[in-house]
C-alpha cells in the first residue's frame, strides 16, 4: 500500500478508497501504462537507427493485432513507438473492458514476461482497483479478504491434477467482469460441480456428492446443507442453470454473483482439500 500524503495524515485531505467495478481512475491508468512502458515489458531495442519492440512483445502484439484487431499481416509494426501509442490508447481510454481485455490476453501469453504479471497484480492492488490479476484472470473483487481466498482457491485448483474446477472459476471470472451475472452463478456452481466429482467420481452433479461426501465424514452436515441451499438456488432461477433451456434472463444481480463466486471458490478450495 503506497504511504499516505501529507495532507491525509493530517486530515486535511481524503483517504484512498477502493474503487467501484468499471472504474479506473487516472492514477490506475498512469500506474498501469507505467508498468508496460518503464520497467516490466516494452522496452526499447536498437536495431541501426530503428528502435523496435523486444522478441516475447513482437509475439505478443502481433497475436493480438491479428486475433483481436484483425489487423493484415503485412500492416504490423514493430516499432517502439508506434506500439507504445497503440496500448498507451487502450490503457488511457479509461474503458474498463477494452484494458483487462488486453492485461488478460497479454497475461496469458506464452511470451509475457513475468515482471508485467507481477508488475499489473501490484499495481491493482496498490490503487486499489475493484479488480484483481489472480491466475492470469481478472477477477472482480469486493474486498481484500475476499481477493485472498479467491487467490488460495484458485492456487489450489490450478495444482490440482484436474482441470475441471480451475476452468470453471476462471470462466466465472471472466462472466462477472462483463457482466453476466447468471452466467457467473452457473460457472462458479459448475466449479464446485467439478471438484465435488473430483472427490467422489460417480456422482452425476452436486447434489449426490454432497451426500457421498457427508457419508464419508468429509464434509461437515452444516456446510452440506448451506452448499445444497445455494445449489438449489442456482437451480431454480431460470436461465441459469438451465441457460440452454430458458430464454428470459436470470433473475440475479451483481452482488448475488459476486458472492456466489467467493463462496464457490472457497469451496472449491475445501472440497480439493479432503483428497
Amino acid at each position: 500500500m503506497p504511504d499516505l500524503t501529507f495532507g491525509q495524515s493530517i486530515g486535511v485531505e481524503p483517504l484512498p478508497s477502493q474503487l467501484a467495478l468499471r472504474e479506473i481512475s487516472k492514477e490506475l491508468a498512469a500506474q498501469l501504462f507505467a508498468c508496460f512502458y518503464f520497467d516490466m515489458g516494452i522496452e526499447k531495442e536498437f536495431s541501426g537507427f530503428e528502435e523496435h519492440l523486444r522478441k516475447e512483445w513482437r509475439v505478443i502484439m502481433n497475436s493480438w493485432y491479428i486475433g483481436y484487431e484483425h489487423m493484415p499481416a503485412d500492416q504490423l509494426s514493430t516499432e517502439f513507438d508506434n506500439n507504445v501509442a497503440f496500448v498507451k490508447n487502450i490503457i488511457f481510454s479509461r474503458n474498463y473492458v477494452k484494458i483487462f481485455n488486453f492485461i488478460q490476453f497479454v497475461c496469458r501469453s506464452s511470451s509475457c514476461p513475468k515482471e508485467i504479471i507481477s508488475g499489473v497484480t501490484q499495481v491493482l492492488i496498490d490503487c486499489r482497483a475493484a479488480y484483481r490479476l489472480i491466475d492470469k484472470t481478472i477477477v472482480p473483487i469486493a474486498a481484500e479478504a475476499e481477493a485472498e481466498a479467491v487467490a488460495h482457491a484458485m492456487s489450489v485448483a490450478a495444482a490440482h491434477p484436474a482441470q475441471g474446477p480451475r476452468t470453471h472459476l476462471r470462466a466465472s471470472a471472466e462472466k462477472l467482469s462483463g457482466g453476466d451475472w447468471g452466467g457467473a452463478i452457473r460457472e462458479s456452481i459448475h466449479a464446485v460441480e467439478a471438484a465435488a466429482k473430483v472427490v467422489e467420481p460417480y456422482a452425476s452433479e452436486l447434489g449426490p456428492a454432497l451426500s457421498r461426501l457427508e457419508k464419508r465424514a468429509a464434509i461437515n452436515p452444516a456446510m452440506k446443507r448451506a452448499f445444497g441451499a445455494l445449489y438449489g438456488f442456482s437451480s431454480d432461477e431460470k436461465g441459469i442453470r438451465h441457460s440452454l433451456v430458458y430464454d428470459e434472463k436470470a433473475n440475479v444481480t451483481e452482488a448475488d454473483a459476486m458472492f456466489m463466486f467467493g463462496a464457490c471458490a472457497a469451496f472449491v478450495s475445501y472440497l480439493l482439500s479432503q483428497q
